[in-house]
């Protein structure tokens, strides 16, 4: 028996309007309730886990499709994920939304009674372009390569891990993959890492020594989910001013479990590299020598390079050559 009742409109009217007064979130507001069971009308009986609890239906006209030449384009629906037992006040379950003809290869968005999102895809598309706008009589990193307030299409604000990966298996496959295309050699794509002092409604410039950004590699060592393992490092490297913020990388690892982590490399915004517990050459390393003859030197014009090797300070001569 088909009990569908039909609510005709032109297409500028709302068929079904429901009003009512609202007690605020989590209280009395106006409802549309969608029951189901199993068993039958007059005799229901407890949903099982798997269940669907109700669905709306998004249809377009095609003539000839099926009896009302309406078929099926998207829909929103429940699925309970629990078996319903007798006196529960809430009923577990998922909400799922996406096109119809993504049901059987479940390519659809799902909801979970955590609030967690599933999907096999997540597409955002973003086609505010923030640097055609740039001043191009100017280079490109001082005018709008680097700006600020350019859109963001995507915004996690979180006190906690905002983005988690899990792979499996697979590991010709990156776990995270950035695109770039441009036929501009400068455009190419990047990754900013932004750090203040302060808050969000009152940022404040940094000082010397503060972090900027940390990379770390971690991995499990023991009974503990994870062990951390080294890190590479940004620091402000000198006093922050206008236009100019002095940065160093590090790299940084610890020779002892539970000690403090300790640079070992690193390079100044000078461009300095600093080995601090000393850089080994490979004892297969393989030197070009070419012989000069003494005719080619001139030992009037010498010079001594400063060396510390094994904690002693050397003077070795370096002479000038032609020829």
């Amino acid at each position: 028996m088909n009990n569908e009742k039909i609510l005709e409109t032109d297409g500028f009217d709302t068929p079904l309007f429901i009003r009512g007064i609202t007690g605020g979130f989590k209280k009395n507001q106006p409802s549309l309730k969608i029951g189901s069971s199993r068993g039958t009308l007059d005799a229901p009986e407890n949903c099982q886990n798997g269940d669907q609890l109700g669905v709306l239906k998004f249809t377009a006209y095609s003539k000839g499709g099926n009896d009302s030449s309406y078929v099926n384009a998207a829909f929103v629906s429940a699925i309970v994920t629990q078996d319903v037992v007798d006196g529960q006040d809430v009923v577990d379950a998922s909400l799922i939304l996406g096109a119809t003809k993504g049901i059987f290869t479940e390519e659809y968005v799902s909801i979970d009674s955590r609030g967690v999102l599933s999907a096999k895809g997540i597409k955002i598309v973003n086609n505010n372009n923030a640097v055609e706008d740039r001043d191009k009589s100017q280079d490109w990193w001082m005018s709008g390569g680097c700006r600020f307030d350019y859109p963001v299409p995507l915004t996690i604000d979180t006190k906690s891990t905002g983005i988690l990966i899990t792979q499996q298996g697979n590991f010709k496959q990156p776990a995270l993959r950035f695109d770039s295309y441009d036929n501009n050699p400068y455009k190419a794509g990047w990754t900013a890492f932004n750090r203040f002092r302060g808050t969000p409604e009152n940022p404040l410039p940094l000082q010397d020594g503060d972090f900027i950004y940390a990379f770390d590699w971690l991995g499990k060592a023991g009974d503990d989910p994870w062990e951390w393992g080294m890190a590479q490092t940004a620091t402000v490297d000198g006093n922050p001013t206008e236009e100019f913020l002095p940065t160093a990388m590090n790299w940084v690892t610890r020779t002892t479990p539970g000690a403090m982590p300790e640079v070992r490399v690193k390079i100044s915004n000078s461009g300095k590299l600093y080995a601090y517990y000393g850089a080994k050459i490979s004892s297969t390393l393989e030197l070009e020598l070419e012989e000069v003859g003494k005719e080619n030197v001139n030992f009037d014009d010498v010079k001594y390079i400063k060396v510390t090797i094994n904690g002693q300070t050397r003077a070795i001569p370096s002479y000038s050559i032609s020829g």
